[in-house]
């Protein structure tokens, strides 16, 4: 990094699937004393070592227990236990941060392939809870409910220099969000839906969010989470008609906040 600003990389923006050449939701957070992986959906695990060596990595936080959103949880497993440096004895056990509740159902996705006790052995599973900060070498981190179709944590990562990203994750429309992220100074938000969707809604458009950044008074917005068959350039246009200062994530983009 340039300074000792806290730095965001973009690893993965895809939806439920992968955009072609792309991985799903993983974003890749550097500050003074600590390397921070937010979510790592599948694809994430070859993204993450084009950045940096996954060895480096202290921490991960995860935002729910939907696919696109943790299964390089897997692989990156195996590399920490069975590559040729772990097998010398030079890997190490990230702390890995999950929601409430979700540590059994991942030991439970691993158990589909007779590995349940990877999850213990690879990474230092903690369940982080909602109400609680939790403050690592150089940021701190604090959780917010957001209403998805699973329960689901938006992420704040501030920064010891007193910079504030936040991650909403996948939800739909709510005040929750907007309050969580009132003053961020970058805000990654989903924008899945070229429409809204009928019924119980789980996802937003590029224009709800742009109408939640305007309403929380943040400084730069990004959308992620968007698929590729989508017409992306019109919907970003969208966007930032209603937020000026929006961009649209892909993989490799880099933000200082």
């Amino acid at each position: 990094m340039a300074d000792d600003r806290g730095n965001l990389t973009v690893l993965g923006a895809s939806p439920s699937w992968q955009n072609a050449g792309e991985a799903c939701s993983s974003y890749l957070v550097d500050v003074p004393g600590t390397r921070l992986l937010i979510d790592c959906g599948n694809g994430a695990f070859s993204e993450l070592r084009k950045h940096c060596d996954y060895l480096s990595v202290d921490a991960i936080a995860i935002t729910h227990t939907h696919g696109d959103h943790m299964l390089d949880l897997l692989p990156m497993a195996y590399a920490l236990l069975y590559s040729p440096r772990a097998l010398r004895g030079e890997s190490r056990r990230p702390k890995l941060f999950l929601p409430p509740g979700a540590a059994d159902r991942m030991r439970a996705i691993f158990d589909l392939i007779d590995r349940a006790e990877l999850l213990d052995l690879a990474y230092d599973v903690v369940e982080y809870d909602p109400a609680e900060a939790l403050p690592l070498p150089g940021l701190e981190l604090t959780f917010a409910p957001v209403p998805h179709f699973v329960p689901t944590h938006a992420i704040s990562v501030e920064a010891a220099t007193g910079g504030r990203l936040v991650f909403g994750a996948d939800h739909r429309p709510s005040q929750r969000i907007i309050d969580f992220a009132r003053g961020a100074d970058l805000l990654l938000l989903e924008a899945t839906l070229m429409f809204p969707e009928d019924g119980v809604r789980g996802h937003i458009t590029s224009v709800e969010a742009a109408e939640i950044a305007v309403e929380a008074e943040v400084d730069q917005l990004v959308l992620t989470h968007m698929s590729d068959e989508l017409p992306r350039d019109q919907l970003l246009q969208q966007a930032i008609a209603i937020h000026a200062n929006t961009t649209l994530a892909h993989p490799g983009a880099s933000y200082v906040f």
